[in-house]
């Protein structure tokens, strides 16, 4: 059994805390930028007189320095779990989070399982070919799905196929109660007949929208992996000794292209989450994109700001965990031992 780098992974961790601070500082700092006050924005009264903007932000502590209410946001979100109150519901911005962040996840991890597969086999059967009618085929599709703007994709294919928007019909959402607000899951077990389909339907047209992108910067990547590890000799060796050429392609050359792959893989799935805003606004899925959207247009920036900050936070933790699977994949590259 491989022995964990807990060295390794201790020295990841201890050096993403800073990385995320630096994260939060930007978030926070960035919304002294936006024109207007908070006060008004916050305020569904209009226009508001001197006092009472000095009243509002007194109240909420803005009118201290910057670096005061830095520190204070920075205790509310870490301790306290508070990311502020939104100014157009008047809800918790983590209870609007709570309700959002499941329906992004669901829609990024289905899109990423059909990108990395697709991708992967896509790139394996490029390399197994170079240069032949098969690899430049499909390296002129991938280039064709990094080129397809998203948006335009996702008009075409309601267009095309089927105009479906939201989790489910909407005959049947006005009347379904979910577990979990994964509906995949909560259809299977608990959903009324037909409604697992339904959410299949569903999810499939915007999933396969959003992996356009990831699935043909995986393929490429895994080609351009493959080729390189399918001239070492330990690939050569193996196939003289006459194992199986899926044995070898698998066991022996996938294994050690992995780390690139990984890499990109990684990183294409936190970019899902956070760039999920033009697929759901297409297809009117009710998640994380569309509620950043709907936030910046009501300029509800505490709201924006909180929703931004956990895009920004999980970007950065992915990085984290494929950089962790570095030491898993390769022990090759860990810094410390145990």
């Amino acid at each position: 059994m491989a022995q964990i780098p807990y060295v390794y992974i201790g020295k990841r961790i201890l050096a993403t805390i800073p990385i995320l601070l630096g994260v939060t500082f930007l978030v926070v700092g960035a919304a002294e930028f936006i024109p207007g006050s908070r006060a008004e924005r916050l305020s569904s009264k209009g226009a508001l007189s001197q006092e009472q903007i000095a009243a509002i932000e007194k109240k909420y502590g803005w009118d201290k320095p910057f670096h005061e209410r830095y520190f204070i946001y920075l205790k509310k979100v870490i301790v306290d779990g508070d990311w502020g109150q939104s100014s157009k519901t008047g809800q918790l911005v983590s209870d609007q989070l709570i309700k959002k962040i499941p329906a992004t996840m669901e829609l990024t991890v289905v899109a990423m399982v059909l990108a990395t597969f697709f991708g992967v086999f896509i790139g394996i059967i490029a390399a197994l070919k170079p240069f032949s009618w098969i690899d430049y085929a499909s390296m002129v599709g991938a280039l064709t799905g990094i080129s397809f703007p998203v948006f335009w994709l996702g008009i075409m294919m309601q267009l095309l196929i089927y105009p479906y928007s939201g989790r489910l019909p909407f005959e049947m959402a006005a009347t379904f109660e979910p577990v979990t607000n994964f509906y995949l899951i909560d259809t299977l077990f608990w959903g009324p007949d037909g409604s697992f389909i339904a959410a299949v339907q569903h999810i499939a047209l915007p999933a396969m929208a959003l992996a356009t992108i990831p699935l043909a910067v995986i393929a490429r990547m895994t080609r351009a992996s493959m080729m390189e590890v399918l001239t070492k000799d330990y690939v050569r060796t193996a196939t003289a000794k006459g194992l199986a050429r899926h044995i070898v392609i698998i066991k022996h050359a996938l294994k050690n292209a992995l780390i690139p792959i990984v890499t990109i893989a990684g990183l294409q799935l936190a970019a899902l989450l956070g760039g999920a805003v033009l697929t759901e606004s297409v297809f009117d899925w009710p998640g994380l994109g569309k509620f950043i959207v709907e936030s910046a247009v009501a300029k509800d920036v505490v709201a924006l700001q909180g929703a931004v900050l956990f895009v920004a936070v999980i970007f950065t933790l992915m990085n984290l965990v494929v950089d962790v699977s570095y030491g898993f994949i390769d022990p090759r590259i860990r810094v410390g031992k145990d």
